[in-house]
C-alpha cells in the first residue's frame, strides 16, 4: 500500500473583525506497518518454538481448540507525519481474507520491544521453526543457536495488560476493509508518534472468549500484494511554528531591576555596585543584550551608563560617569561621559558597541575598559533619537536607526549613507539572518518594515491593520507602538509592543500570534517560575509593562526590557544537547545520541563541507536521551552531522 498524504488548510473569514485567521493545518494520511509477526500457544502446548516473523499474512485467534495464534504490529511515522503534530482521528485497517470467529479483535498496546522476525513458515497457520531475531510465545528476541541470549517475555504470549484493550469489538466493515478505532486507541496513537522510544506496538488478540475455533486472518506488511496490507488511516493537525518556537523554552525570570522609579532621573546608587541585579533601581533603560559567555549588557539610559550583569547575578558598570555630558573621544571607559545611551551590540570578541544618542555618535568599549568614539553622526537628518544598533561581525559597517530614517557607516571610507526613509519614529532593528534582510520597527506608525541589505528600498510586512487580536496575517494586525524585534534566523521574530505592552511571534507564513501577554502602563512584574508554553496557552493575564525591546542571546533565551522604570526579564530557553556518541555502528548505519529535554523539538542537520548545512529532519525528544539513525552506502559522500534545538 502507497503512503497517501492530502493536506486541508482551513481558513475561518470573520466579517466583523475584517479580517481573516489561518488556523489549523490538517492533514490525513495512511501510516503502513512498519514491522508485523505471528506467535503460536503451541510452543507452550507441545514444548516448540515456532515463528512468522515475514509471512504473507497475520493470524489470530484459536486454530485447534484452545491453542491462540495472536498477531503483533507497529508503526513508524518517521517521513509521514511531521514531529510534533497532534492525532484527531485513527483507524486500524486490515482486509480479513479468513473469518470464522464470532468476534473481530482485541487489540492491546504491548509492553515490551520485539524483533523483526524474519521466518517465512509454508504453513502460516500452523507456523513454521522460529528463525533469530523472531518473537515467539516465549521470547521477545529469540536466538536460535543460543537460548542463553533469548529476550523473554514478562509473560507467556506478550506483555499486555489483558483488562485495558484498545479495541474490543467487530469493527466497521467497509466493502473488503474491517476499521478498528475507539477513543483509546486514538490516545495511543499520538502516544506512538510523541514517544516512539517508549511504544512497542500493539499485540492483537482474537476470539479467545470460547473454547471454540476461530480465526481471524488477514494480510501482513509483507504481503505481496501491496494493497491490502493493513495501516493506520488518521488525520492530525501540523503544529505550527509558534508552538515549535515555544515548545523549546522553560521559565520566564527577572534578571535585572527593582522596578520601583519610572521618572527620567538618574537612580544609580553606590550601593548596587556589584550587587544582586534584581535589587538595583535601573532608569529607563532601552535595551539588553548577551554576549556568548551569557554577560548582559545594560544601556542604562537616564544614568548615563553601560551596566553589565554577569552570569552569577550580580550588576556592575563598564562605562559612563552618571553624569551626562560629551568629555572625549578615547579613554578609560568609566571616566568617559555619555548622554541618553539607548541602542547596543555586543561581539564575539567581547567589545561593546553603543548609541549614544545625544551625543549623535557610536561607541566602542573594549573587554579591557578601553573606550573610542567610532564616528559621529552629524548628518541630516540629525540623529535626535534612536534605539537600533547592529554591528557587522568584523566590524565593518554599522547600521542604525535615526529619527526618521535608517542609517550606515561603512569603516573603509567612514562613509554615512541612509539606507531607507520614510519612517515615523524607527525604534529597534535586527538582521535577519535567513533573508539578509533588516527588520525594523516603526513605533509611531506600528508598522514592521524589511529592508534589504543593500538598502534603497523598504516593504512592510507586518502593521497596518486596526485590532490587535492574536493569530492573524501579521498585515492585517495593529501593533500598538512596536518597539522590540529580534528575527529568529528561520523566517520568523519576535516584537514587542510598548503601548499595547505584549511579546508578539510572527511565524514563518506571516501569522501573528501572542506569546506573553502585558499592559501599556502600570508596574507589572509576574509569572516568574512559571514555563513559558503554559503562559501561552494558559494567558493566565498580563505578566509585564512596556516591553521596550526584545533580544535573543546567543544561547537562545529571550531578553525583553520591560516597565518604564526598567525592569529585565529573561526566557531561558531549553538546555543545548550534548552529543553522547555518534559513529557507524553497523554497516550501512550512522547513529548520533544526545543528551536532551522531554518533549523538545531538535533538528538534526548535515553537511559535507562543515560551511552549509542543511536541515535533515525535525526529531521529537521522548525523554533523557534522544538518538537518530540514518542509512549509508558507499556512493553517500563524507558526511557531518550537528543536533540543535529548534529556532531561535
Amino acid at each position: 500500500m502507497l503512503m497517501k498524504l492530502t493536506s486541508l488548510f482551513l481558513l475561518i473569514f470573520l466579517s466583523n473583525a475584517g479580517v481573516w485567521a489561518q488556523e489549523d493545518d490538517i492533514r490525513s494520511a495512511q501510516v503502513p506497518a512498519s514491522k508485523d509477526a505471528v506467535i503460536y500457544q503451541d510452543d507452550q502446548v507441545y514444548q516448540t518454538t515456532l515463528g512468522n516473523g515475514r509471512g504473507q499474512f497475520l493470524t489470530t485467534g484459536s486454530f485447534e481448540i484452545g491453542i491462540y495464534r495472536r498477531a503483533l504490529i507497529a508503526f513508524s511515522f518517521d517521513g509521514i507525519v511531521p514531529p510534533g503534530s497532534t492525532i484527531l482521528s485513527a483507524e486500524f485497517v486490515v482486509t480479513p481474507n479468513a473469518v470464522s470467529s464470532s468476534v473481530g479483535m482485541l487489540i492491546y498496546r504491548v509492553g515490551s520491544r520485539w524483533g523483526p522476525g524474519t521466518s517465512t513458515p509454508e504453513n502460516e497457520l500452523a507456523g513454521g521453526p522460529a528463525e533469530t531475531g523472531d518473537p515467539t510465545w516465549f521470547n521477545r528476541i529469540y536466538t536460535a543457536n543460543d537460548p542463553s541470549r533469548n529476550q523473554t517475555w514478562e509473560q507467556p504470549g506478550g506483555d499486555f495488560v489483558f483488562d485495558q484493550p484498545l479495541v474490543a469489538d467487530a469493527g466497521n466493515i467497509q466493502d473488503t476493509t474491517v476499521h478498528y478505532t475507539s477513543e483509546q486507541l486514538v490516545a495511543d496513537v499520538q502516544s506512538m508518534l510523541s514517544r516512539p522510544d517508549q511504544h512497542f506496538g500493539w499485540i492483537l488478540l482474537g476470539d479467545e472468549g470460547n473454547f471454540a475455533t476461530g480465526v481471524y486472518q488477514f494480510p501482513s506488511a509483507d504481503n505481496e500484494d501491496e494493497a491490502v496490507r493493513p495501516y493506520l488511516d488518521i488525520t492530525y493537525r501540523v503544529p505550527r511554528d509558534v508552538e515549535k518556537v515555544i515548545t523549546n523554552y522553560d521559565i520566564l525570570d527577572t534578571l535585572a531591576g527593582n522596578g520601583e522609579k519610572d521618572d527620567r532621573d538618574n537612580h544609580w546608587r553606590t550601593r548596587f555596585e556589584g550587587g544582586d541585579a534584581k535589587e538595583a533601581e535601573l532608569s529607563q533603560p532601552a535595551t539588553a543584550v548577551a554576549d556568548r559567555n551569557g554577560v548582559v549588557y545594560i544601556p542604562d539610559t537616564y544614568a548615563h551608563s553601560i551596566r553589565r550583569v554577569t552570569t552569577d547575578g550580580k550588576i556592575e558598570t563598564i562605562a559612563g560617569t552618571g553624569v551626562p555630558g560629551d568629555n572625549g573621544d578615547s579613554g578609560n571607559a568609566l571616566e568617559m561621559q555619555l548622554r541618553h545611551p539607548n541602542g547596543l551590540a555586543v561581539l564575539d570578541n567581547g567589545d561593546v558597541y553603543v548609541l549614544d544618542t545625544s551625543n549623535k555618535r557610536v561607541c566602542k568599549v573594549t573587554p579591557e575598559g578601553g573606550f573610542t568614539t567610532v564616528f559621529r553622526d552629524d548628518t541630516e537628518p540629525a540623529l535626535r533619537t534612536g534605539y537600533g544598533l547592529w554591528v557587522a561581525p568584523d566590524a565593518s559597517s554599522i547600521v542604525y536607526s535615526s529619527h526618521n530614517v535608517l542609517k550606515r557607516w561603512t569603516a573603509s571610507d567612514g562613509a554615512i549613507t541612509i539606507m531607507a526613509s520614510g519612517f515615523d519614529e524607527l525604534a529597534n532593528i535586527t538582521k535577519d539572518a535567513f533573508s539578509g534582510d533588516f527588520l525594523v520597527a516603526d513605533i509611531d506608525d506600528s508598522t514592521v518594515w524589511r529592508v534589504p541589505e543593500e538598502g534603497g528600498s523598504r516593504e512592510r510586512i507586518a502593521g497596518g491593520g486596526t485590532n490587535s487580536l492574536p493569530n492573524r496575517d501579521a498585515l492585517k494586525t495593529r501593533f500598538e507602538g512596536v518597539r522590540g524585534i529580534a528575527a529568529t534566523g528561520h523566517g520568523g521574530y519576535f516584537l514587542t509592543t510598548e503601548s499595547g505592552g505584549d511579546l508578539w511571534y510572527v511565524d514563518t507564513g506571516g501569522i501573528a500570534d501572542i506569546i506573553l501577554r502585558g499592559a501599556g502602563s502600570l508596574d507589572i512584574v509576574k509569572g516568574d517560575g512559571q514555563v513559558l508554553s503554559d503562559l501561552y496557552q494558559n494567558s493566565p493575564g498580563n505578566v509585564m509593562s512596556q516591553p521596550y525591546s526584545i533580544t535573543i542571546a546567543p544561547n537562545g533565551d529571550l531578553l525583553m526590557m520591560t516597565n518604564e522604570a526598567g525592569v529585565l526579564r529573561i526566557i531561558h530557553k531549553g538546555r543545548s544537547p550534548e552529543i553522547v556518541r555518534a559513529g557507524i555502528f553497523e554497516e550501512d548505519t550512522f547513529s548520533m545520541a544526545w543528551t536532551s529535554q522531554l518533549q523538545r523539538l531538535y533538528l538534526v542537520e548535515f553537511s559535507d563541507n562543515l560551511l552549509d548545512w542543511n536541515l535533515l529532519t525535525e526529531v521529537v525528544s521522548s525523554g533523557n536521551v534522544t538518538t537518530f539513525s540514518s542509512t549509508i552506502d558507499e556512493e553517500t559522500p563524507q558526511q557531518h552531522f550537528r543536533v540543535s534545538l529548534y529556532y531561535p
